[in-house]
């Protein structure tokens, strides 16, 4: 499907995939995780109250059901067709910049390896492992490990500001910097501003990289404050956590007060 959906994105169709049985199929992470990405339906086949909500749930917008897509079908990367593997990708843009998406499954085809270059990246880059959340930082011809016996890797590449800040969006998302969820990045002279689409029924936390805990979080002219844990940022209505162990910083803005969906954006400095 990875291949065959570089032939319906060259013309302007977004596929999808059939029925997924989300609770009998011991496939269904990879199958839901693949449809999302091809950015057509997410097709579900089961009986009523069957469904493993928590994992649909990744792939669109708590209150109006929305999918949240890149910006165009997944494709092969390049070394694919040369050597076999099936590794995709695909990408979400903010303002010029681009976030890539890249999915392995070695079972069905392995490359050892593949580099931010191969998706037409330059310069630096910060690498989110989505199911370790670990982070690497790699130039753009780096090379990235995968496994051969992992059932699926999935990353998220998102670019380094010359501040070394980054964001990684909403990473409980399948696709984090989906411009429904994310719909702008703008990176200042001492900080990254970030603006965020969400509703009354849900407060997402954003989730970005930087080498040092930063100095100050604002939303607007209100400065967030700082919690001591995920977990306690996960309770609270806003506010702000640095890891000093992965480096990933976690903002989260109340929507509690709106009726629709809104946007509102936060700044984050270094």
């Amino acid at each position: 499907m990875i291949f065959t959906s570089a032939f319906y994105g060259a013309v302007g169709i977004w596929p999808s995939r059939d029925n997924i049985q989300t609770v009998a199929d011991p496939n269904t992470y990879e199958d839901v995780l693949l449809a999302n990405l091809l950015g057509g339906e997410i097709q579900l086949g089961h009986r009523i109250g069957e469904c493993d909500f928590e994992l649909v749930r990744k792939t669109c917008r708590e209150g109006d059901g929305l999918i949240l897509k890149a910006d165009r079908p997944i494709t092969p990367i390049d070394p694919c067709y040369l050597e076999g593997g099936v590794v995709g990708y695909t990408e979400s843009s903010h303002n010029g910049i681009t976030w890539y998406y890249v999915l392995s499954l070695p079972s069905a085809g392995y490359l050892p390896e593949f580099c931010p270059q191969d998706l037409g990246g330059k310069g630096r880059w910060a690498v989110y492992h989505h199911d370790s959340r670990q982070v690497s930082i790699v130039d753009a011809t780096s090379p990235i490990a995968l496994q051969r016996d992992a059932k699926h890797e999935y990353f998220i590449l998102a670019p380094l500001f010359e501040n070394e800040v980054t964001v990684f969006g909403d990473v409980e998302k399948f696709v984090t910097m989906a411009e429904k969820r994310i719909s702008s990045v703008e990176a200042l002279p001492k900080g990254v501003r970030v603006e965020v689409v969400s509703g009354q029924a849900h407060s997402p936390i954003v989730v970005g990289y930087s080498p040092r805990r930063p100095s100050k979080v604002a939303a607007g002219e209100k400065e967030l404050n700082e919690v001591s844990s995920r977990k306690r940022l996960s309770i609270s209505k806003e506010g702000w956590f640095w890891d000093d162990g992965t480096k990933l910083w976690y903002v989260k803005m109340d929507f509690e007060d709106v009726t629709e969906m809104a946007s509102r954006s936060f700044s984050i400095f270094p």
